[in-house]
């Protein structure tokens, strides 16, 4: 037997099965239960060695080995009556083995019969519990296992009481109270514990507990110490392992483990470990790995599923499917076989079978709530989701449940079932398992999800009542408070969940956030980093500090936090978008770093996309494809790459990225509503709203869509529709700030009461969503409910502040009469820098003259700028309030004291202004004004650009061609570009265009980039205009135009060039330049083609 245990350890199987083959003969019922536990490792020998276990079991009815082996076997048959008896029947023959006992405890308690499994445990504890600490510690896990901890503490005390010197049991006590976050009380066990252990035993608890308080540095030195005594411990590589990645990044986990599995290279556990570091960082070496492991150990039905995968990542779909039917020839029932297997299909398009394969995983359990989301997503429409949902259910009722598979089917029917169905589902699994808390939560969820809110506290405190030490309880019971509008008791709430679990992440979120929508930052900055130093690695709480960070001010520190939340997961778009707001080079920097870690990684390429500019169209694209290649049937890949495409104009591609060949006629319902979209955005509006409407009558939950049809009917001026969609959603999706904001704006005016209603629902539910809360104050305060708007007003200021922010709070003082106070805020927005809007300062200035404090108002924002304490952004709205108040020659004298850097920006706010008004008085200013217009380089750019708005395009020529000279930004240049092509003068252009895109910036200012594409086209350069075409997405109306013009002269044919140039002739923009361009094109075209002069004149004439 030990050369047998030593073969296999060592992971040679099959020297070790044929040892026991040729021992099969000898009577002794050990070598026959050891034969028969290898045998049961492959599925097509489950028949021999249940041969083999009734021979020992007849040999010796007592040997509890063969019973529990052969309780296993008849588990797996899914005999499942049987296999109790027999996990019973093994638990009392080896009376002292605590794995036999928590056997029979596990199957009980899947099959129900939780009770009858407790009483057996408890007699163990009173009959052995003086002898021995395990009987203890297999009762306390029973317990705690259905959330029954304070009887799994009062066993584990009286365990305590009857053996003090147990130096292992006071290790597991220790631990046990750490879990729950009585860090005092699990380092009283440990110190109590101290030299009466094996000495890995107490550095492994010490090192646990250290984790759990938050202490990454202490942890790994004590994971360490176990290493130098124990250098194949596999719980202490993975520590270490989860700590580097943790705070030094995934590369030096990886090291670790490599360093350890070249050191040990036939461990099959360590392997396997090194190979899920592997995973994510370098698949091509994973799959090497992995083939290596099957090699060492070819019964690893766990490593070939794994390496299944990899190869499929790698596209070697073929090589992978051969892998996984290898897989389930060792492991045929596991669900986790069918998962693998439903993934493959789902991931070739084969998505029947993928479904096939998915229902037969849940067959064997339902509570998985991943394989429940799998079989809904492979789904095609919402007919084929709701019969799915019909399986679930029905294996819902014929299976006895542990709990987790009620919440994820009453999650995926959510917004697919018709709520008071689901309900009543609902309402028969808490009928039928009262005794899951999760049957509670489910429950309680539908409840509140229906707005049933009397119902639902009464369920919550009948279920604190219940299940008072299941965090989930407090979590449910602080939702419910929330939504009651009861702050203070949902802040309890969430407390006493952190207690019970301190690691729950979503719940500090959710503490946080109740935090947040009372204003107290520096508390909600506390929560965040205490919960980040116990779980370093969960990005959506380096996230969250990063808003946090930002509102307090601090936005280096904001930036640093929001990368590294992207370093540790990638594809948070939303993420992206934020760091590429705060810092589009440092967006961009972290997502070329990403990519060279994880080449392989199809959300590095989508952090890429997303991160790059908008200029940098091909380079996008090009990200696109990669991640399109790592993940072929990835939604969100091909919905940016139709978005993308559709805003550079390039309809007819975009539309193609919308029907992937991947999904063959299978078109997934997000791509199908960016096709709709697409058509609407080319003017198709009429067409887009009746195929939208189609989509979502048999797409009930599509979101997304729903929200289009609302901006569609009010674009079109059918409120009556588009309230009625409005409605729509909100029942779909209850926390849907967009359908409550529509619907306030929707009925603002016929029913005011119900929009603010509805705009208080949408704040409360989402406490970052400023636009209703900032339309609610709008809304009190225009119905004169001062003291209501007073107190949104205080949420906005503790929540948002800012300029918005503080321009409503000078309305609200001057319906207060309180001059001081508006006075004071406006001479705040004033000061404020770096303000992206006009409006806070319009808005207050404008509330301030419609109570007659007019020259207030101007005197706060003149004494701002004459202090020099105004941000640069108000010197042109001064300069507008001061052409009111003062005379031409007093707004000269006064500019001319202001401080340099405000008086070059009032110069540049004046000569914005002069585009239109008394040319004399335009030229006169600059004639006064020349030296001072000269020193600074924006301000000298600006003249350039009110001379050519002015029409006067040779002096505007004649003042910018010292670009040369002067550190010009390439908008400058732009007006150059546009008064030399007025002038004719070619030869310059080119010039101009060349030095416009060799600044910093040229290469993405979308005009310099459209005027470069219409002369390579116009010098004939076809397929260099193409490409320089393709690169970028215009913005604006008129480059768009010029692209329009400039891809009408790369065509090779003149009928497809004529049929161009009309659609072309129907969107010319107003103004000389344009009809210039357009002229230009047909001069060309006709050269090009020898077209006749009564078609050149046509074409001349057009515009």
């Amino acid at each position: 037997m030990s050369k047998i245990d030593a073969l296999q350890r060592l992971g040679r199987r099959k020297e070790a099965l044929e040892l026991l083959e040729r021992s099969a003969g000898h009577r002794e019922p050990l070598l026959g239960c050891a034969l028969a536990e290898e045998l049961l490792r492959d599925a097509q020998r489950h028949e021999r060695a249940e041969m083999v276990l009734q021979r020992a079991i007849r040999m010796n009815r007592t040997l509890g080995r063969a019973v529990f082996a052969l309780a296993e076997l008849r588990w797996n048959q899914l005999r499942r009556g049987e296999a109790v008896e027999l996990f019973r029947a093994a638990a009392c023959l080896d009376e002292r083995d605590e794995n036999r006992a928590h056997a029979y405890f596990v199957a009980c308690n899947h099959l129900g019969r939780t009770a009858e499994a407790l009483l057996f445990l408890r007699e163990r504890f009173r009959r052995f519990g003086s002898l021995a600490g395990w009987p203890a510690r297999t009762l306390f896990a029973a317990l705690a296992s259905v959330e029954r901890k304070h009887e799994a503490f009062a066993a584990l005390d009286e365990a305590l009481d009857l053996r003090p010197d147990d130096g292992e049991l006071r290790l597991f006590a220790a631990e046990a109270h750490a879990r729950v976050g009585r860090f005092d009380a699990a380092r009283a066990q440990l110190a109590a514990a101290k030299g009466k252990t094996k000495r890995t035993s107490w550095l492994r608890q010490e090192a646990e507990i250290e984790g759990y308080a938050g202490a990454p540095g202490s942890a790994m030195d004590s994971w360490r110490s176990v290493l130098e005594e124990e250098p194949l411990a596999i719980d202490a590589h993975t520590a270490i392992a989860n700590l580097l990645a943790a705070t030094e990044g995934p590369g030096a986990a990886v090291a670790h483990l490599d360093a350890a599995g070249e050191r040990f290279p036939y461990h099959q556990e360590l392997q396997r470990l090194r190979l899920a570091s592997l995973r994510q960082q370098d698949p091509q070496r994973a799959v090497e790995l992995a083939g290596r492991i099957c090699e060492h150990h070819p019964e690893d039905a766990w490593t070939r599923k794994e390496r299944a995968l990899l190869l499929q990542r790698l596209g070697r779909t073929a090589e992978a499917f051969a892998e996984l039917d290898a897989a389930t020839r060792i492991d045929p029932r596991a669900e986790s076989t069918w998962n693998v297997r439903g993934t493959l299909l789902e991931e070739t398009g084969r998505l029947d079978e993928a479904r096939s394969a998915f229902r037969a995983s849940l067959r064997v359990t339902v509570d998985q709530p991943w394989a429940i989301e799998a079989l809904l997503r492979s789904c095609s429409g919402a007919s084929q989701r709701t019969a799915e949902l019909g399986f679930v259910w029905e294996e819902i009722r014929r299976q006895a449940l542990v709990g987790e598979g009620i919440l994820a089917y009453r999650h995926a029917a959510d917004g697919v079932l018709d709520p008071a169905a689901l309900l009543a589902q609902l309402r028969e699994a808490f009928e039928a398992r009262p005794d899951l808390w999760q049957a509670w939560i489910a429950l309680l969820r539908q409840l509140v999800r229906m707005r049933r809110l009397s119902e639902a506290v009464e369920l919550a405190q009948r279920l604190a009542e219940r299940f008072p030490l299941v965090p989930g309880t407090w979590r449910e019971v602080a939702q419910v408070r929330a939504e009651n509008g009861e702050t203070d008791k949902e802040k309890k709430a969430l407390e006493t969940a952190l207690a019970l679990n301190p690691r729950w992440t979503d719940v500090v979120r959710l503490l946080a956030a109740a935090h947040e929508r009372t204003g107290e930052l520096a508390k909600v900055q506390e929560v965040l980093e205490r919960a980040i130093a116990a779980s370093p690695l969960d990005a959506g709480l380096h996230g969250a500090l990063a808003e946090t960070l930002e509102r307090l001010g601090d936005r280096n520190g904001a930036i640093a936090r929001l990368e590294r939340s992207l370093r540790l997961e990638a594809q948070h778009g939303a993420r992206w978008l934020r760091l590429v707001g705060w810092s589009a080079d440092r967006a961009l920097k972290l997502a070329r770093e990403i990519v060279a870690q994880r080449p392989h990684d199809a959300n590095s390429w989508m952090a890429l996309a997303q991160a790059l500019p908008d200029s940098a169209l091909d380079d996008r694209l090009q990200a696109l494809a990669r991640a399109g290649e790592a993940s072929p049937r990835s939604i969100p890949v091909h919905d940016l790459r139709a978005e993308l495409l559709a805003r550079a104009g390039r309809t007819d591609e975009a539309l193609a990225a919308c029907r992937p060949a991947v999904f063959g006629d299978a078109v997934p319902v997000p791509l199908r509503g960016r096709a709709i979209c697409i058509a609407a955005q080319k003017g198709e509006l009429t067409e887009a709203i009746r195929s939208m409407e189609a989509l979502v009558e048999t797409e009930r939950d599509y979101r997304w869509g729903l929200c289009c049809l609302v901006e569609w009917y009010e674009k079109s001026g059918d409120a009556e529709r588009a309230l009625s969609v409005a409605e729509r959603l909100v029942q779909v999706d209850p926390g849907s700030g967009f359908g409550r904001r529509a619907i306030a704006q929707l009925v603002m005016r016929t029913d005011p009461a119900r929009a603010r209603r509805e705009l208080a629902l949408a704040y409360r539910h989402d406490s970052g969503d400023h636009g209703a809360g900032m339309l609610l104050f709008d809304l009190h305060l225009e119905n004169g409910d001062l003291d209501s708007a007073a107190a949104t007003l205080a949420q906005l200021q503790s929540r948002l502040g800012g300029p918005f922010v503080a321009a409503r709070v000078v309305a609200l003082a001057a319906r207060r009469g309180d001059l001081a106070e508006a006075t004071k805020q406006l001479s705040w927005i004033c000061a404020e820098p770096g303000q992206t809007s006009d409006w806070p300062i319009r808005s207050a200035l404008a509330v301030m003259a419609r109570d007659g404090w007019a020259p207030n108002g101007f005197a706060v924002i003149d004494s701002s700028m004459q202090a020099g304490k105004a941000a640069p952004e108000v010197a042109g709205i001064w300069v507008e309030q001061a052409r009111q108040h003062l005379n031409v020659v007093s707004l000269w004298r006064r500019m001319t004291k202001l401080p340099a850097p405000l008086r070059a920006a009032a110069h540049h706010g004046y000569l914005l202004g002069s585009a239109k008004g008394s040319l004399l008085t335009f030229l006169l200013f600059l004639a006064f004004f020349k030296k001072t217009l000269c020193e600074d380089d924006v301000t000298w750019g600006t003249v350039g650009y009110a001379l050519y708005a002015r029409g006067l395009t040779r002096r505007a020529a004649r003042w910018l061609r010292e670009y040369e000279r002067r550190s010009c930004e390439p908008w400058m240049l732009v007006n150059l570009i546009n008064a030399l092509i007025l002038l004719g003068r070619d030869a310059e252009v080119d010039r101009v265009i060349d030095a416009a895109r060799r600044l910093p910036g040229g290469d993405r200012e979308v005009k310099v980039l459209a005027w470069a594409g219409y002369r390579s086209a116009l010098r004939g350069e076809a397929e260099s205009a193409r490409q320089h075409l393709r690169s970028f997405a215009p913005s604006d109306p008129f480059s768009r135009f010029v692209c329009s013009v400039a891809s009408t002269l790369t065509v090779d044919r003149f009928d497809e060039a004529r049929a161009q140039l009309e659609e072309v002739a129907r969107a010319v923009p107003p103004g000389t330049l344009a009809i210039k361009v357009y002229r230009g094109a047909v001069r060309e075209i006709a050269r090009r083609f020898g077209a006749s002069r009564w078609w050149r004149i046509a074409q001349w004439f057009r515009v």
